[in-house]
């Protein structure tokens, strides 16, 4: 093996270990898994962390920095898994190893500091267990392989091994997995940790519940482990390379899928295709058809009457349904996954792969059935059309987005501009209708070119302050990316801007109760009449424990607001704390405030600004927090404790979440200021705990417009300071 591990790798991966990758690792651990030998499953730990924390971190620690690992951390149980009914061999069985907490955390922290570098080390024709790659993209390069060769005009020359690695796991040589580490070039210290997890297991095999006879040993790879999986990728690479270098030397041949095809034979193709996609909406028919005799019932070939329809039935069950899913959607909603990813993995292996043989220079969106397509291009063709129902374009700098033909405008059915004014000049793009330098609108292009619905919902769109290029998002989704359940939801007709409405949330709460509740009858037969009234009655007592549950809530927000916290606390010396805060009025557009405060409390500048856009309230805290940092970089501060009442926001900061959504590309622009402070930390607080910002958004700006204040701040929020 080559060396692929770089020296700055190498010093992350050696870098001292702190107590936030413990906690981290523990909220990453399934609470209710089966426990090891200890007895405690992480439910346990996750509860009483605040009381066990300390002492399981200084153990955890420890052992991470050298210590020896203590007596009993790394037993395990091994429990024997039946592969098929009536399992009489050993073979039959997969052994699962159950380990204790304490152990996963540590293996923990070392996987989660060597996944990042997967990408950089793993060869990309291996896409299990690492980020950005999915296994079902080697499942579709077989497929598209397998094809080609199928269909090739010759019986000879090429030729496919399907390997069958058996108890891979179990067989791993540790002195071979040693090796392998070192030959990539991880330092010594982070091989010695790594093999100190995998080779001082003591284990014992369950059976009926009770632990056998302790032995240790000598080889293989535990499933249960949470590094054994990225360890086995990096054993698994030595074959790869040992296949990469025979290439290489033209020992052996890959094979070419990509040939040119005739104009007359892909017409043939694309009429038999016409006539398959035909047959597959019937397809899909028959199981629906199944279903529905199963439900409504069949007897001697006479079919009973469906008494409700079949679109109602597959209503998710929170709007009253049955939650049946409709074949044909359901497939279609699944195949817009890969048709997702081929659109923004462009440079993944079977991305190019599906380039080169089908739509060389050209977009997936402009993509062509082609000449002798598989069933599985012909599939994600089909479900393109999916696809481009939620797709949107996050314009970044502009340049590459075009007025009329792309969809870039949200909140609209179809996100592209409908305006007969753009209609002469096709080619307009969006950087057109923006300032010259990209940080505004053009309100004199926007009145020209846009009718005025359209300028309003541009006008919206939050520009980035820095350069970004264009990219896709899914509009149906919070994150921007492409969901299964979402792209079924919009198939079906579901409009998924109601899910964020009060009325929604009510509903779904009456289904959610109703489908809980047991309606029992006390007598021979069922009438009609009396299941009706009997739902009614229910109906109507769910009602009213939504609205005393709404109150109590209610109730519980105006405590929170008159002072159950402990109030706002002063950053530590040497440290400023900003809080910041954003308030969307309607009709009016959004208000910004902002106040930085030292140790002792004392105010060092305030800032309270009017913006006529209307932003969604999490793009209105983003924006919000981004003045407020863009003043703290004014002011020359270095230690900056930044804190806000939007929890989703901070939690995405702390955990440098990535999207592809609009809300993603103002967390760009925080995370690029973020550079000009020595220190930086994330804090969420409570409204109460945040009442200056608050009456900074909601009371000034609309009167005073864009204000800053320095060492005081105006006597109508003096009031709220503690």
């Amino acid at each position: 093996m080559e060396g692929r591990v770089l020296g700055w790798m190498n010093a992350i991966l050696g870098s001292d270990y702190r107590e936030e990758e413990v906690t981290d690792a523990l909220n990453q651990i399934h609470p209710l898994k089966a426990p090891g030998p200890d007895r405690m499953n992480g439910l346990f730990y996750q509860t009483y962390w605040h009381i066990v924390g300390p002492m399981v971190i200084s153990t955890v620690l420890g052992v991470l920095c050298g210590d020896q690992m203590p007596a009993g951390m790394n037993h395990t149980h091994i429990v024997l898994i039946p592969k098929k009914k009536a399992p009489d061999k050993i073979r039959d069985f997969r052994p699962i190893s159950l380990c204790n907490v304490v152990y996963k955390l540590v293996s923990k922290v070392l996987a989660n500091r060597l996944k990042p570098f997967l990408n950089d080390i793993v060869s990309e024709n291996q896409s299990a267990f690492t980020a950005g790659r999915l296994i079902s993209d080697n499942v579709l390069i077989a497929f598209e392989l397998f094809h080609h060769m199928k269909n090739l005009r010759h019986g000879e020359g090429f030729m496919a091994i399907k390997l069958d690695m058996a108890k891979a796991y179990d067989r791993v040589e540790w002195d071979f997995l040693e090796a392998v580490l070192r030959g990539m070039g991880f330092d010594r210290g982070w091989v010695d940790r790594v093999m100190m997890c995998v080779s001082s297991v003591l284990s014992a095999v369950l059976i009926n519940g009770n632990a056998k006879e302790v032995f240790r040993p000598e080889r293989g790879l535990r499933q249960g482990d949470p590094l054994s999986p990225y360890l086995f990728i990096l054993c698994a690479e030595v074959l790869s390379n040992q296949m990469r270098r025979a290439v290489m030397s033209n020992s052996l041949h890959g094979i070419r899928i990509a040939p040119n095809a005739s104009e007359e034979e892909a017409e043939r193709v694309c009429t038999i295709l016409r006539r398959y996609e035909e047959a597959s909406a019937n397809i899909c028919d028959e199981p629906r058809s199944i279903v529905s005799r199963f439900w409504w019932g069949c007897e001697e070939g006479n079919r009973r009457i469906s008494w409700v329809a079949w679109k109602r039935l597959c209503r998710p069950k929170d709007m009253g349904g049955l939650g049946f899913r409709d074949f044909f959607k359901m497939n279609q909603a699944l195949l817009g996954k890969p048709a997702w990813r081929l659109l923004t993995s462009q440079n993944c292996l079977w991305a190019r792969l599906m380039q080169s043989k089908y739509y060389h220079g050209k977009s997936f969106l402009d993509a062509e059935f082609g000449g002798n397509p598989s069933y599985t291009w012909h599939g994600i063709i089909g479900a393109r059309e999916v696809l481009l129902k939620g797709l949107r374009r996050r314009i970044g700098e502009g340049r590459d987005t075009f007025v009329l033909r792309d969809a870039w405008i949200p909140a609209t059915q179809t996100g592209k501009v409908v305006s007969p004014c753009v209609g002469g000049n096709a080619m307009m793009r969006v950087a057109e209708l923006m300032t010259d330098d990209g940080r505004a609108w053009n309100e004199k292009q926007l009145n020209t070119v846009l009718m005025s619905f359209e300028q309003e919902r541009v006008r919206n769109i939050r520009l980035s302050n820095t350069t970004q290029a264009y990219s896709w998002y899914w509009s149906c989704e919070r994150d921007g990316n492409y969901s299964v359940k979402s792209a079924y939801r919009l198939l079906d007709g579901i409009d998924l801007s109601l899910e964020e409405t009060s009325n929604w949330a009510r509903e779904k709460w009456i289904w959610k109760k109703l489908w809980k509740t047991r309606v029992v009858f006390e007598g021979g037969g069922v009438e009609v009449e009396r299941v009706i009234k009997r739902v009614r009655d229910i109906v109507e007592e769910i009602n009213s424990g939504y609205e005393e549950r709404k109150k109590e809530v209610e109730e519980g927000d105006n405590r929170q607001g008159q002072g159950v916290d402990d109030g706002w606390r002063a950053p530590s010396p040497g440290w400023v704390k900003l809080n910041v805060d954003a308030g969307v009025k309607e009709g009016i557009g959004v208000g910004v405030g902002a106040v930085c405060r030292d140790e002792m409390g004392r105010v060092l500048w305030g800032l309270a600004r009017h913006r006529k856009e209307v932003w969604e309230p999490r793009v209105a805290e983003e924006v919000a927090l981004l003045d407020g940092i863009e003043e703290a970089v004014k002011a020359g501060h270095e230690n900056l404790v930044v804190e806000s009442d939007c929890s989703q926001l901070i939690e995405a900061l702390k955990a440098h979440k990535t999207g592809r959504s609009p809300f993603f590309l103002v967390l760009d622009d925080i995370h690029t200021l973020c550079s000009s402070f020595s220190s930086i930390s994330w804090s969420y607080t409570s409204r109460k705990n945040n009442k200056v910002a608050h009456a900074l958004a909601y009371v000034l700006p609309s009167v005073v417009g864009n204000s800053v204040w320095i060492g005081t701040l105006p006597e109508a929020v003096n009031r709220f300071l503690d």
